[in-house]
């Protein structure tokens, strides 16, 4: 299946701004089952600063608005063929150890609906 994409963030402001930056993540990455045919980001009434992978292989775009604007406006658009894989994934892509997703947090740790829900399936 292909998708085409089209994005549009607005930002308007009541007062011209003097500075601002906007650190953005968009870009769709190629995986087992989703490739990216094409793809772009258009900034306007600012300029990407600087473009670079992140620890997570996501691009990320700097970008500064243009002084005294009062508006700024980001289109991110392209197309993207999506395969069918049935939740196989195939190999793990990403720069982190599959470990790194088992250790358990403060965040993560089962509460007590969580530990009553695998006491019924138990049973």
């Amino acid at each position: 299946m292909r998708l085409t994409i089209h994005h549009t963030t607005r930002y308007s402001f009541e007062e011209p701004i003097t500075f601002a930056l906007q650190q953005l993540r968009k870009t769709p990455k190629s995986t087992h089952s989703q490739r990216v045919i094409s793809w772009s980001t258009n900034v306007e009434h600012g300029q990407t600063q600087v473009s670079f992978e992140d620890h997570h292989n996501n691009v990320t775009e700097l970008v500064s608005f243009d002084k005294d604007t009062n508006t700024f406006e980001i289109v991110s658009e392209g197309e993207v063929e999506l395969s069918e894989s049935h939740g196989v994934v195939g190999r793990h892509l990403g720069p982190a150890p599959l470990w790194f997703y088992e250790r358990g947090t403060d965040m993560t740790a089962p509460g007590k609906g969580v530990r009553a829900l695998v006491r019924q399936v138990a049973k």
